[in-house]
């Protein structure tokens, strides 16, 4: 194993980010352009801007506590060479993820003038509702639960990413230098490369599940009172397939490149992108129509 400190840095620097976001969250009212979680929709108020920072620097210690663990563990092997890049990727993802969470809990708890919608200030907007107000019987919930077919879902993605990294992990050490780099639209091998493109074939993977993911963190109500509760959880299960599907196109990909490379295997197998780009447009067309229908 290879100690590698400058793989630590960005986690430390986002541990102190989210701590002095937290710190401008306690000075109440003083709304800056300098310091601070400054979107159109945190400075509407006072009280946006406590819930913002409040929100956003808690996102931010959790992205830098995953980056720093990320930091340590690319010293292994065969992740070291590529440890940086690693580290760079789980960053952006928790970037782009901070701040739509952030924005999503504002739109969903505050109006277009930055005042709470149920909740009071200063309490924790996800307790305690002002006495006498009640939540239209109309209006969409702010979380839409899981639906037994997400959970599947999910859980099938979650196990072909850590079905992919056993693999590479276990298999590294006995691949050669050079290995299939691209494949052509039969499956056959078209271009060679280091072996160190094996290893990015998961955490691709892994970034592309991760931003999937992030848009079932966007409130219902941030798109307006066009979108129907059934539209969404039609729309949330359609993410779902799209995540598992994906995921386990890369974790075929990063077998299938193992087994070639091992001499195992040639190429891959034939009906590889008729299936994958078929059951991919064949599931869009599907529930984009059962939204539609929904919808009319």
């Amino acid at each position: 194993m290879k100690i590698d400190f400058s793989t630590l840095y960005l986690g430390f620097i986002f541990i102190m980010a989210g701590g002095l976001t937290l710190l401008m969250a306690q000075k109440g009212s003083n709304l800056n352009p300098v310091a601070g979680y400054r979107t159109g929709w945190s400075m509407k108020s006072p009280e946006t801007w406590v819930a913002a920072n409040r929100y956003s620097g808690k996102a931010l210690l959790v992205t830098g506590f995953v980056t720093l663990i990320c930091g340590i563990l690319v010293w292994l092997e065969p992740l070291a060479p590529y440890g940086m890049m690693i580290v760079i990727a789980v960053m952006s993802v928790g970037i782009v993820a901070t701040i739509a969470a952030t924005e999503t809990y504002l739109r969903r708890n505050f109006d277009d003038d930055g005042n709470p919608k149920i909740y009071r200030f200063g309490v924790d907007l996800h307790e305690k509702p002002l006495t006498g107000t009640s939540q239209p019987e109309s209006a969409l919930p702010s979380r839409i639960p899981f639906t037994i077919l997400e959970y599947i879902l999910e859980g099938l993605a979650c196990l072909g990413i850590i079905l992919a990294l056993a693999a590479v992990i276990f298999y590294y050490p006995e691949l050669p230098d050079q290995i299939p780099q691209h494949y052509g639209a039969g499956g056959q091998v078209d271009a060679w490369g280091g072996k160190g493109m094996v290893v990015m074939l998961p955490v691709f993977s892994l970034v592309l599940y991760g931003l999937m993911s992030m848009i079932r963190w966007f409130s219902p109500s941030s798109s307006g009172k066009k979108v129907s509760l059934g539209q969404w959880r039609l729309s949330l299960d359609l993410i779902a397939w799209l995540k598992a599907i994906t995921v386990w196109t890369f974790t075929y990909l990063s077998w299938m490149t193992i087994q070639i490379s091992l001499g195992q295997a040639h190429s891959l197998h034939a009906a590889f992108n008729p299936l994958m780009l078929g059951s991919m447009t064949i599931i869009i067309v599907f529930y984009i129509w059962k939204i539609l229908k929904v919808g009319a």
